[in-house]
């Protein structure tokens, strides 16, 4: 997952607060220190990069991430010592998934844009191209289709949303029950549109 803020940076210290994750570092500067980008692969480290620490949590990641020039790294087992990484913030959350899906939202919050959430079981994709058709006229729109691909793509399709959008229409994929709690509080709508559900969710 690689992911490039759009509408602005953000520092490790509101990042940290979003996501409600702990902070720890040893430098007075990290956590004032502007985040651009976010990723989970070690060579797309970049200035301002979020290191997204994989599930073990190894201490070894964060320090090529630090050394690769990761301002911050988000994991979920602090690490033994931060010696080693000195002059990065360490962000330790509970879950990774849960705090990326907070940031997104909030940081999906800075936009302008209006968003339309759309799902079904049959008919939402034809509903979403008329829709687009029409407010494409006159607005810029920003489209994803059909997000089925987990709980980080949920998150990420927030953050993809162009800083110009006017509206942000969303095809939402319902994979089971839960999905409907879950994508209502990542999705922040301004018009909810449920074309047809099947049988299995219906109640």
């Amino acid at each position: 997952m690689n992911i490039n803020l759009k509408l602005g940076a953000i520092t490790a210290a509101e990042t940290a607060e979003l996501t409600d994750a702990k902070l720890l570092t040893l430098s007075k500067d990290a956590p004032r220190r502007e985040i651009t980008n976010l990723t989970t692969e070690i060579g797309e480290i970049a200035r301002g990069t979020l290191f997204i620490v994989s599930e073990d949590n190894s201490l070894a990641e964060m320090m090529a991430a630090a050394k690769n020039g990761a301002c911050a790294v988000l994991c979920t087992k602090a690490p033994a010592s931060l010696e080693r990484i000195s002059d990065i913030a360490v962000l330790v959350c509970d879950d990774i998934d849960d705090a990326l899906e907070r940031l997104a939202k909030a940081y999906a919050a800075r936009g302008r844009h209006k968003t339309i959430a759309l799902t079904g079981a049959k008919g939402k994709t034809k509903t979403g191209e008329f829709i687009y058709s029409v407010l494409e006229e006159m607005y810029k729109v920003h489209k994803a289709t059909d997000v089925k691909g987990g709980r980080q793509s949920d998150a990420q399709m927030l953050f993809d949303i162009p800083a110009d959008t006017d509206f942000f229409l969303v095809e939402l994929k319902l994979r089971d029950k839960r999905d409907i709690s879950r994508l209502a509080n990542l999705i922040d709508c301004d018009v909810g549109i449920v074309t047809a559900l099947k049988s299995s969710i219906d109640e």
